[in-house]
């Protein structure tokens, strides 16, 4: 859908009716632009069980996580 919109007096851009369906009133939006193109991008919160399913089923070993550390301090040291 392309519509035609413009910017009031005071910086606001009212959209369309039919973006309503999508974008419902108070809806969290992220806004990005390149050049003069803006950008609107529904945002969704995190749920806490989709938080948990990127956590790894399998516990690190103390060594791995020692490994990590001292690999991240080399990082650090060189710059």
């Amino acid at each position: 859908m392309v519509k035609y919109l413009r910017v009031g007096k005071n910086g606001t851009i009212t959209l369309p009716r039919e973006t309503l369906k999508v974008f419902p009133a108070l809806s969290e939006l992220v806004l990005w632009w390149k050049g003069d193109a803006l950008v609107l991008k529904k945002v969704s919160p995190f749920l806490a069980s989709e938080f948990a399913e990127r956590i790894p089923k399998k516990e690190m070993p103390l060594q791995g996580i020692v490994k990590e550390i001292h690999l991240l301090r080399k990082a650090k040291k060189r710059g």
